[in-house]
């Protein structure tokens, strides 16, 4: 097997795994929309996701790598957003406008 084929099947195995972990985190935001939802709370708490985004960057082990992750975290975080916002019934942007 050469180089470019075990690379892509790495690849799409991580790949794989991600789409399970996917399923799991968002298992989780579907509660945190629920429990939001009963409280009152808004979406957006952007005082944690900054320090979730500091945390998870920070122990990155590959530095060069911590611009992208950050990237990645935070488009992961705006999907889960959305989300909530689709499941709660209101849009993401009445959601942050109401915030400010």
């Amino acid at each position: 097997m050469d180089q470019l084929t075990k690379a892509r099947r790495t690849i799409d195995e991580t790949d794989r795994q991600m789409a399970l972990l996917f399923c799991r985190r968002m298992a989780a935001v579907r509660q945190i929309a629920a429990w939001k939802q009963a409280q009152g709370l808004p979406i957006l708490d952007a005082e944690r996701e900054e320090a979730i985004l500091s945390a998870n960057i920070n122990a990155l082990p590959e530095t060069t790598l911590r611009g992208y992750y950050a990237a990645f975290l935070r488009n992961l975080m705006e999907i889960s957003r959305a989300y909530q916002a689709d499941l709660i019934g209101c849009s993401e942007e009445a959601e942050h406008d109401s915030q400010l």
